[in-house]
């Protein structure tokens, strides 16, 4: 049997995520893109230059993000509609 119940509500919290997209840098922009990455995770000093580009690198592929949920935890929920159980798709 196949069955569709709308609750009152649902309350819990987001565990764990990731975000992905696609973004069509040219192998150059990619390239600058990592190196300014991982000077800046490597606490290197970047130029104001360098540091504008990085975050106009970081904006773009957020622009085409998309934020996946991985985990997730329901505390509580209300009260189920036993009477959508009558209705016929």
């Amino acid at each position: 049997m196949k069955f569709y119940m709308d609750m009152d509500y649902m309350i819990g919290h987001l565990r764990y995520g990731h975000v992905e997209g696609k973004v069509d840098f040219t192998e150059e922009e990619e390239k600058e893109f990592k190196e300014l990455l991982k000077k800046e995770e490597n606490f290197e000093s970047l130029t104001e230059e360098e540091s504008d580009k990085l975050e106009d690198y970081k904006e773009t592929l957020l622009e085409h993000a998309i934020i996946k949920v991985d985990d997730y935890e329901i505390d509580d929920y209300g009260e189920f509609h036993w009477e959508d159980l009558f209705e016929e798709d």
